[in-house]
């Protein structure tokens, strides 16, 4: 009776703390914004883009006459806003943050939809509370860079997997990765959703709505600027290490402990470090890399397994999470973790229980503290923002790991806020896919219902 009794101590502590959750989130947020609007940080704006724009509107063709880091429907974010308000460098920056927030509110209504349906492990309106914290948290990296663009793909991606029409997953998945790379990289978690269903019809169209937008691609930038139009990859491989890297923090925390020699430097578009211990440590680094891999791959094997085992299908919460923890995976292998990046985790996020999304609301503070509040001091290897850096660093890697070693129940899930689909039903959500609902193939689905655990409780999640 033990470990029932620790059991209904955790949910009596969980619904005692559920309510002042989403209050201290907004209050996070709001204190970003507020401080971003008080300390007027010198790097901010969207105006980093401008020479981009520039030689989009004096007619140059990106890869065959200039050189573009970027895939090309990163174009679009990038200069529209040049070619709609004309030379006016202050006009450009108002209308990209406008068009920035208008696709962030895109993504939001895309969130509130994935949770309006059983999508996420918080009703509805909570997923709003979270996803507007996390916007606030984060508002400069989001509206001042396009990231967001392709979070909203990658969310659009979700909801054509929830509503079943796989090769619209695949699709958008890779319009996502034609503006930033990294919508790709979860194109396998997409289709091992279907495999472990035993949909491999819905898994092959996945990989065929993604390889056929890829493939037409890939013709007109072969057709406009040759192998030239492909440099955007090269690019990425020759960048170094960047300042904000997990790499960069261990280095620069070493340089404040031991006085290790390090040199900061502008290159690639961003700021990016150098010193004789990244040779050190890069062997370590990578043994550090491949076992965070592995554990990634080990996990997403067994959870997976397991919910198709359960229930016939991978449960929402389950491949929500394993989206999240593969965005951080790659922000924490890569050597370049650029602050927008945690634009990526916005939309995921907001659909994870109250607990983890408030830590993800610490690291977007946490993030918008050492940029661009801060930034000038982390060049200067101030003490407290290489402590910033570092913890930031770290929450990423704890966020990761709670998610990856996770071994809750999905029967426990009944008994935390938000997780029953008695709870869900009062605020008018539906649970996904189950047995007795045909999949997208026309097969019936596998296992026992979703909404019913051995207990013969309702449950959604695991």
């Amino acid at each position: 009776m033990q470990p029932v009794a620790r059991a209904t101590s955790s949910a009596f502590t969980t619904r005692l703390l559920a309510p002042s959750i989403p209050v201290v989130e907004l209050v996070t947020g709001v204190a970003m914004v507020l401080a971003v609007v008080v300390t007027r940080p010198k790097y901010s704006g969207p105006d980093v883009f401008i020479q981009i724009a520039d030689k989009i509107a004096q007619g140059l063709v990106p890869y065959r006459d200039f050189m573009l880091e970027y895939p090309p429907l990163a174009l679009l974010p990038v200069a529209v806003p040049r070619m709609l308000v004309g030379p006016s460098n202050s006009a450009y920056d108002r209308l990209f943050i406008v068009i920035a927030m208008a696709v962030t509110l895109a993504t939001g209504a895309a969130v509130a939809w994935l949770a309006g349906r059983g999508w996420s492990a918080l009703p509805r309106s909570q997923s709003v509370v979270a996803f507007t914290a996390l916007t606030l948290a984060a508002a400069p990296l989001v509206v001042w860079r396009f990231d967001i663009f392709p979070a909203l793909f990658t969310t659009l991606a979700l909801v054509a997997l929830a509503s079943r029409k796989p090769a619209w997953a695949g699709f958008f998945l890779a319009i996502g990765a034609a503006a930033k790379l990294y919508p790709a990289f979860l194109v396998p978690l997409f289709v091992a959703y279907y495999i472990f269903g035993r949909r491999w019809r819905s898994a092959g169209m996945v990989v065929f709505g993604f390889a056929a937008f890829m493939a037409a691609l890939a013709g007109l930038l072969y057709a406009t600027a040759g192998s030239d139009g492909f440099t955007f990859l090269s690019y990425q491989e020759d960048r170094g290490v960047e300042l904000e890297s997990v790499q960069a923090g261990v280095v620069l925390a070493a340089h404040e402990l031991f006085g290790t020699s390090i040199h900061i430097f502008h290159a690639f578009g961003s700021y990016q470090i150098s010193s004789p211990l990244l040779a050190s440590i890069a062997g370590v680094n990578a043994v550090a890399m491949l076992s965070i891999g592995a554990l990634f791959a080990v996990s997403l094997f067994l959870r997976f397994q397991r919910d198709a085992r359960r229930f016939g299908t991978v449960q929402p919460e389950t491949f929500i999470s394993f989206l999240l923890a593969a965005l951080l995976l790659l922000m924490l292998a890569n050597k370049v973790l650029s602050p927008q990046y945690v634009a990526w985790l916005l939309p995921f996020g907001a659909l994870l229980p109250w607990r983890k999304s408030l830590l993800l609301v610490v690291i977007f503070a946490l993030t918008t503290i050492e940029f661009p509040i801060a930034f000038r001091q982390l060049m200067d290897t101030w003490p407290a923002l290489v402590a910033v850096l570092n913890l930031r660093n770290l929450l990423l890697l704890a966020l990761f790991l709670w998610i990856v070693l996770e071994r809750r129940d999905v029967r426990q899930a009944t008994q935390e806020p938000g997780g029953d689909a008695e709870h869900q039903e009062a605020h008018g959500q539906s649970p996904p896919p189950g047995r007795d609902q045909r999949h997208e193939d026309g097969r019936k689905g596998h296992g026992r219902d979703l909404g019913q655990g051995q207990s013969g409780q309702a449950s959604l999640f695991g």
